[in-house]
């Protein structure tokens, strides 16, 4: 009788046990999925802000290319 009790708990703890492993183990892979996510999306943020960057930096030489030609246009006009 007491074979079967001990028997009966054993299995009960090893299936309890496999029960905490598994939620364990779901928790830990969720907030790795997280922490996964959480670090693309800095990444993609970070290369739109380089994009940004390039983008303004190569406005800024246009402009500043488009400016000196005008002034250059300018100062052959007054001579």
């Amino acid at each position: 009788m007491y074979k079967n009790q001990i028997e009966q708990t054993q299995q009960q703890t090893q299936e309890k046990t496999q029960e905490l492993i598994h939620a364990t183990t779901e928790k830990e892979a969720q907030t790795y999925i997280q922490k996964f996510l959480q670090s693309n999306e800095q990444a993609i943020w970070g290369g739109l802000v380089a994009v940004v960057v390039v983008i303004f930096a190569s406005l800024k030489k246009i402009l500043n290319a488009w400016t000196d030609k005008k002034v250059q246009d300018i100062q052959e006009g007054d001579e």
